[in-house]
Parts: C-alpha cells; sequence; structure tokens
C-alpha cells in the first residue's frame, strides 16, 4: 500500500526519476510474492522510464534485477540476453563494482547452462 502510494505521488508530480525506482521497489515486492508476471511488468516499466530518461544507471540497475529474476525463474536465456546489455552499460559507465557483479551473474547463468 505504502509503495502504491508512493507510486501514485510520484505520477502525479511527474518525477519519473523516483517513479522508475517506485516501480522497480514493487517489482521486487511483488517477486518476492512469486507473482511473476506483475513483477516482470513493474521491472519493465522501469527499464521504459530509465531508457526515456537517458538514466544509464537507473536502467543498468533494473536490468541486473530482471536479469536476476529471469535466472531464478528458470530462463536463463533470456537472463543472458539482459545481461548482455547491463554489461555494455557498465562498460560505458566504468562502474568496475557493477560489471563484477553483472559478470558474476553471468558466470552463474552460464553454470546452470553447464556451459561455465
Amino acid at each position: 500500500a505504502v509503495l502504491a502510494e508512493e507510486e501514485a505521488i510520484y505520477r502525479a508530480l511527474q518525477d519519473l526519476a523516483n517513479l522508475s525506482s517506485s516501480v522497480l521497489n514493487q517489482g521486487g515486492m511483488l517477486a518476492t510474492l512469486d507473482r511473476r508476471e506483475e513483477a516482470l511488468r513493474r521491472i519493465e516499466e522501469s527499464e521504459q522510464i530509465s531508457r526515456q530518461l537517458e538514466d544509464r544507471l537507473a536502467l543498468q540497475q533494473s536490468l541486473h534485477y530482471h536479469a536476476l529474476l529471469l535466472q531464478a525463474w528458470d530462463r536463463p536465456e533470456d537472463a543472458l540476453q539482459v545481461l548482455d546489455e547491463e554489461e555494455a552499460i557498465c562498460l560505458q559507465l566504468g562502474d568496475g563494482d557493477a560489471l563484477s557483479a553483472c559478470r558474476q551473474t553471468q558466470a552463474s547463468v552460464l553454470d546452470d547452462l553447464g556451459r561455465g
């Protein structure tokens, strides 16, 4: 309820940066409740807003979470596609920590596929 209220406020204010963060957080909460379709819709909305704002850092964060969910939900090939985009963004940003986390997730997904 609190996150939905927060979302409504950000929508009313047309505060897209905070809206992106809010819907990403909602996606995480929905994922913990195993409400997969709703969680993915929220995460994809966060990605779309980040693209609209050209906010590569927020996009990288959304993509990473998206990939983790895809991996957890046994969709490794989809996770790898998302991780490829995230990796490119990490390289563009020069964000070594995020790049390391991305590559660790890639290795984990490849291991799941027996290609690690």
